[in-house]
């Protein structure tokens, strides 16, 4: 699609943190005009929106360079949906519940939505959340398992994008609205293929982001996060139990009759990494060489990842039925470090309305409409919890 024909068509992005920045730089960059909505927190209004205001817009560094001009910047939900032609969530996946629950009341159901690094079961958590708060529309709905930049807007108003990331998948719920949905923003090129469930088993953050956290925690804690989280974070040793992990998540995929991508095979085609041992493929990756550590574990790749990633597996693998003690281990000393109930606040097979659920349920469920339709009809009888 050429700039000229974008010109004009809203689209509103929902989040406005460093991924958010990014979605909403390049949109403008393409011509589009980009509605910015962030909750009303104070401090993420001082951080992300007031800067934004003040500029008319986010300057891109990087990969993608230019000032892309932001022609609403809004807290009102309401105002931020109005005429928009689809809506891209870039919030961080704890917050589906209530989000889900605050856009019933203004989405309507020609307004596509795409949940942008939905994690494991992330399309189901956030129509539940609809669902149950009264949204009955036939919503085009579907999600991608990670963000489709690497970006940190670590200045005010300014995004460094350090690459378009290549096929990343785009799913829908239910199934075969893929190709109708990636049409919505053609310049993402997303890859058009799977069901959601296939989607979430593509889910790297347990091994990207839980694992490296919870083996480094001391380093973080003593040093506020002073060394490069991949490039010095990363050792033999912890890609040893990265890998562990991964090996859990495709057998798991395995034994619901998906074949998904390893967590190698994902930085070498997707990211441009080496082919090689997994030490090596990681430390290979160009967008991570100079990505900090967090300063603290009380951080989205600890909390957000235990909850949208860890947690699912584990559900999903209670289902079939196999093994899972390294998620089991990550997801009880997580919730040890970070002093929460992980596993209570994650998406659970009670959180989730999927109690009792077979595999091949589960599969009817993100690929057969009619299935879909009756767990929304018992869904709707459930209040959402926020």
């Amino acid at each position: 699609m050429e700039q000229a024909q974008n010109q004009g068509r809203p689209i509103t992005v929902i989040g406005a943190g460093s991924s958010g920045h990014a979605v909403a730089a390049f949109l403008s960059l393409q011509g589009y005009t980009v509605k910015l909505w962030n909750r009303n927190d104070a401090t993420e209004v001082e951080r992300w929106l007031n800067p934004i205001i003040e500029r008319g817009g986010i300057e891109a560094k990087g990969k993608i360079e230019g000032f892309a001009p932001i022609q609403h910047v809004t807290t009102d939900l309401a105002s931020a949906l109005e005429g928009s032609s689809a809506v891209l969530v870039n919030t961080t996946t704890d917050a589906y519940p209530e989000l889900a629950q605050q856009l019933a009341a203004h989405l309507t159901e020609d307004q596509p939505v795409i949940l942008m690094a939905a994690g494991t079961l992330g399309s189901i958590e956030f129509l539940k959340g609809l669902t149950a708060a009264g949204f009955t529309g036939d919503l085009l709905i579907g999600e991608t398992p990670g963000t489709i930049f690497g970006s940190r807007a670590n200045a005010p108003a300014v995004v460094e994008i350090a690459g378009q990331k290549k096929n990343v998948k785009l799913s829908t719920l239910p199934r075969g609205r893929e190709a109708e949905l990636a049409a919505v923003v053609p310049e993402f090129e997303l890859a058009v293929g799977g069901d959601v469930l296939s989607s979430g088993f593509n889910n790297t953050g347990a091994s990207l982001h839980v694992v490296p956290m919870v083996l480094n925690a001391g380093w973080i804690e003593s040093t506020e996060g002073d060394f490069l989280y991949y490039q010095e974070g990363i050792t033999p040793a912890l890609a040893a139990a990265i890998e562990q992990i991964d090996n859990e998540r495709l057998a798991v995929a395995s034994a619901f009759g998906y074949e998904a991508t390893s967590l190698h095979d994902y930085l070498v085609k997707g990211l441009g990494a080496p082919a090689g041992n997994l030490n090596d493929t990681i430390h290979g990756v160009a967008m991570y060489a100079s990505m900090p550590a967090p300063k603290t574990l009380d951080h989205r790749f600890l909390w957000e990842d235990a909850l949208a990633a860890v947690v699912p597996v584990l559900a999903l693998a209670e289902i079939a039925g196999v093994p899972a003690p390294m998620h089991q281990a990550m997801l009880t000393t997580s919730s040890a470090l970070l002093n929460r109930d992980l596993a209570a606040e994650g998406r659970t097979t009670s959180n989730l309305n999927l109690e009792g659920y077979t595999v091949e349920e589960m599969k009817n469920l993100v690929n057969d409409a009619t299935a879909l339709a009756d767990w929304k009809q018992r869904t709707a009888s459930v209040p959402v919890s926020v």
